[in-house]
């Protein structure tokens, strides 16, 4: 599975890229939210790229474009993707995200645990594809 995190603290970016790449999947971290959008973006357009991201994890306070921008962002380039919000602010998420499709997204609560993480992952990367 090819995964994008996108996210602002260096030790969080680090354990998305070694718990995750650790299970068998491809990761590509950008460390705020514009850079993910860009990254994202770049990715649909290129024809040499290994295809779509699978899943998008994005944490939701982030400076330049925080959390909910860069979902709005990725879901206007492309409204199927599968994303999960990772938050310590559940509340705040509830408050700014209520025109986001909440079907679209999972959220995990940090602290979270690394095992959790690649749970939901596999379970919710994996929903709908019978090839995987």
């Amino acid at each position: 599975m090819r995964v994008l995190c996108i996210e602002d603290e260096a030790s969080t970016l680090d354990v998305y890229r070694r718990f995750i790449s650790d299970a068998g999947h491809n990761v590509t971290l950008a460390k705020n939210g514009q850079e993910g959008i860009d990254l994202f973006v770049r990715n649909q357009e290129s024809a040499s790229n290994e295809g779509p991201f699978d899943l998008v994890i994005v944490d939701f306070r982030m400076p330049v474009k925080d959390g909910v921008d860069a979902i709005k962002s990725i879901l206007a380039a492309r409204p199927d993707q599968k994303i999960i919000l990772a938050t310590a602010y559940p509340y705040e998420v509830t408050r700014k995200a209520q025109d986001l499709p909440m079907d679209k997204i999972r959220i995990i609560r940090k602290p979270f645990d690394p095992d959790d993480l690649l749970k939901l992952i596999e379970k919710y990367g994996t929903e709908g594809d019978r090839t995987k």
